[in-house]
């Protein structure tokens, strides 16, 4: 009996095992990838062995990028899903042939077309009078005096006011005019040209992966536990020589595709992040070109106990500072205090399993296992989702961390593409003092 159930059951197996794509996809991001430029090169499907691919390394042969990973397919017959997120710092332009290879079979390839680097216009978009900076493009020295100055033309309009910045950059007023243009700049007898460089109007038009994405963990202000009043104080600065007049911030709702836009921030001038009143965190999206002109802040206080502006900082998060692991470590389980876990994951599109793991003083482990997914849904693409997936879970309602001592936690997903971060608050019970735990932070920031 129990060898015709065995029978059977792999005969069900059998259509699921057929169906498995060993390597469904192998993406480049950002995309088009240029010469010199990091990017990542994102790869996943569904391997049919329990044994699934993981540890990935790389080694580049010529035109040959091989990525080997440690995973077979004559492990036991269950499909499980697979991914892997490999971090390139930059490449001559060519093409390149991406070969994934597991231990015993040629798992796929694909093509990578690594373009030349072409100069940046940021932003992207605007109408007539927008001053925009343009970056990439090394300025002839001449022989004459006084030096004939660089042309700007957007289409077949010239700018009528370009200057150079201190840096060595310029920086242009957009003329009149309507669509998708081309940036032409003209210095002595060189001439560079940006395809569609430039569009009139408003970002929206735009895909999302012009943009890069900040993520603040916290942007709550309302009541707390004991009488508290929280609030986060989130500030966006702009030392660009730009208006950062095209940074969009949330969705107008979840079901209305409308982006609301900040008032225009000035060249060092500062601008706050609108307020909810829950909790998870919002992103923000920054056109390329800007995001290295932009910093921020993000401050939370308890109103309740002090008019003072005394309290904990935490990172405004970018996602080179996210992993596919998370540690967090030596935060206090005791009678005395109750801790919240948060955790986030860039990826809005990517419904993932997140499995913690807490390590109690005493060695043992507890295993929490979360699914986390957006609730955002996308009306009218291309769209920009305002919240990350997120979870928050009490860890002093756990009875297995009860007097748990001082523990150290690991978040990871089931797939090493994911792109997570994590933090803990701890409040005192007695003093309602808050201390934030990162994974950027050697000492915690205490709420006082």
């Amino acid at each position: 009996m129990k060898r015709l159930i065995l029978a059977l059951g792999l005969l069900l197996l059998l259509p699921q095992l057929a169906s498995a794509a060993p390597l469904d996809f192998i993406r480049f991001d950002p995309a088009p990838v240029r010469e010199n430029e990091p990017f990542d090169i994102l790869m996943g499907g569904l391997w049919p062995s329990g044994a699934y691919p993981h540890s990935a390394t790389t080694r580049i042969e010529g035109n040959r990028i091989i990525v080997h990973v440690d995973g077979r397919s004559d492990g036991p017959p269950i499909v499980v899903p697979w991914g892997e997120r490999i971090r390139l710092s930059g490449l001559q332009r060519g093409v390149y042939n991406v070969e994934v290879v597991a231990d015993d079979m040629d798992v796929g390839e694909q093509a990578l077309v690594v373009l030349a680097r072409a100069f940046s216009v940021t932003p992207p978009f605007g109408e007539n009078g927008t001053s925009v900076l343009i970056e990439g493009i090394a300025l002839q020295p001449c022989e004459e005096a006084p030096c004939p100055q660089a042309e700007v033309q957007f289409g077949a309009t010239k700018s009528n006011d370009v200057r150079v910045t201190a840096e060595g950059d310029l920086l242009a007023t957009v003329p009149a005019g309507s669509g998708l243009v081309d940036v032409i700049v003209r210095q002595n007898t060189a001439t560079y040209t940006l395809p569609i460089g430039f569009r009139y109007g408003e970002p929206r038009t735009f895909e999302p992966n012009h943009y890069e994405r900040v993520l603040f963990p916290l942007t709550f202000a309302g009541p707390g536990a004991h009488g508290s009043q929280w609030r986060s104080e989130n500030i966006i600065r702009n030392d660009a020589a730009v208006e950062a007049a095209t940074v969009p911030a949330v969705w107008d709702g979840h079901s209305v595709p409308e982006v609301q836009f900040f008032t225009p921030i000035p060249p060092g001038e500062r601008a706050a992040m609108p307020e909810e009143p829950e909790d998870g965190g919002l992103f923000l999206y920054v056109p390329r070109g800007l995001e290295k002109w932009l910093t921020y802040s993000s401050h939370i206080v308890d109103r309740s106990r002090s008019a003072s502006d005394r309290g904990s900082e935490l990172p405004v998060i970018r996602v080179e500072d996210t992993s596919a692991e998370i540690r967090l470590l030596d935060i206090p389980l005791r009678p005395l205090y109750r801790a919240h876990l948060r955790v986030y994951d860039f990826d809005t599109d990517m419904p993932r399993n997140i499995r913690i793991v807490v390590t109690k003083e005493d060695g043992t482990n507890v295993f929490i296992s979360r699914r986390i997914f957006s609730t955002f849904e996308c009306i009218n693409p291309p769209c920009f989702d305002p919240r990350p997936p997120y979870a928050t879970i009490d860890l002093s309602s756990i009875p297995e961390l009860a007097n748990a001592g001082e523990v150290d936690i690991s978040v990871r997903s089931d797939t090493n593409d994911a792109r997570l971060w994590a933090f803990v608050s701890v409040s005192n019970n007695n003093t309602q003092h808050v201390t934030m735990y990162t994974p950027q932070h050697d000492t915690p920031e205490v709420v006082r």
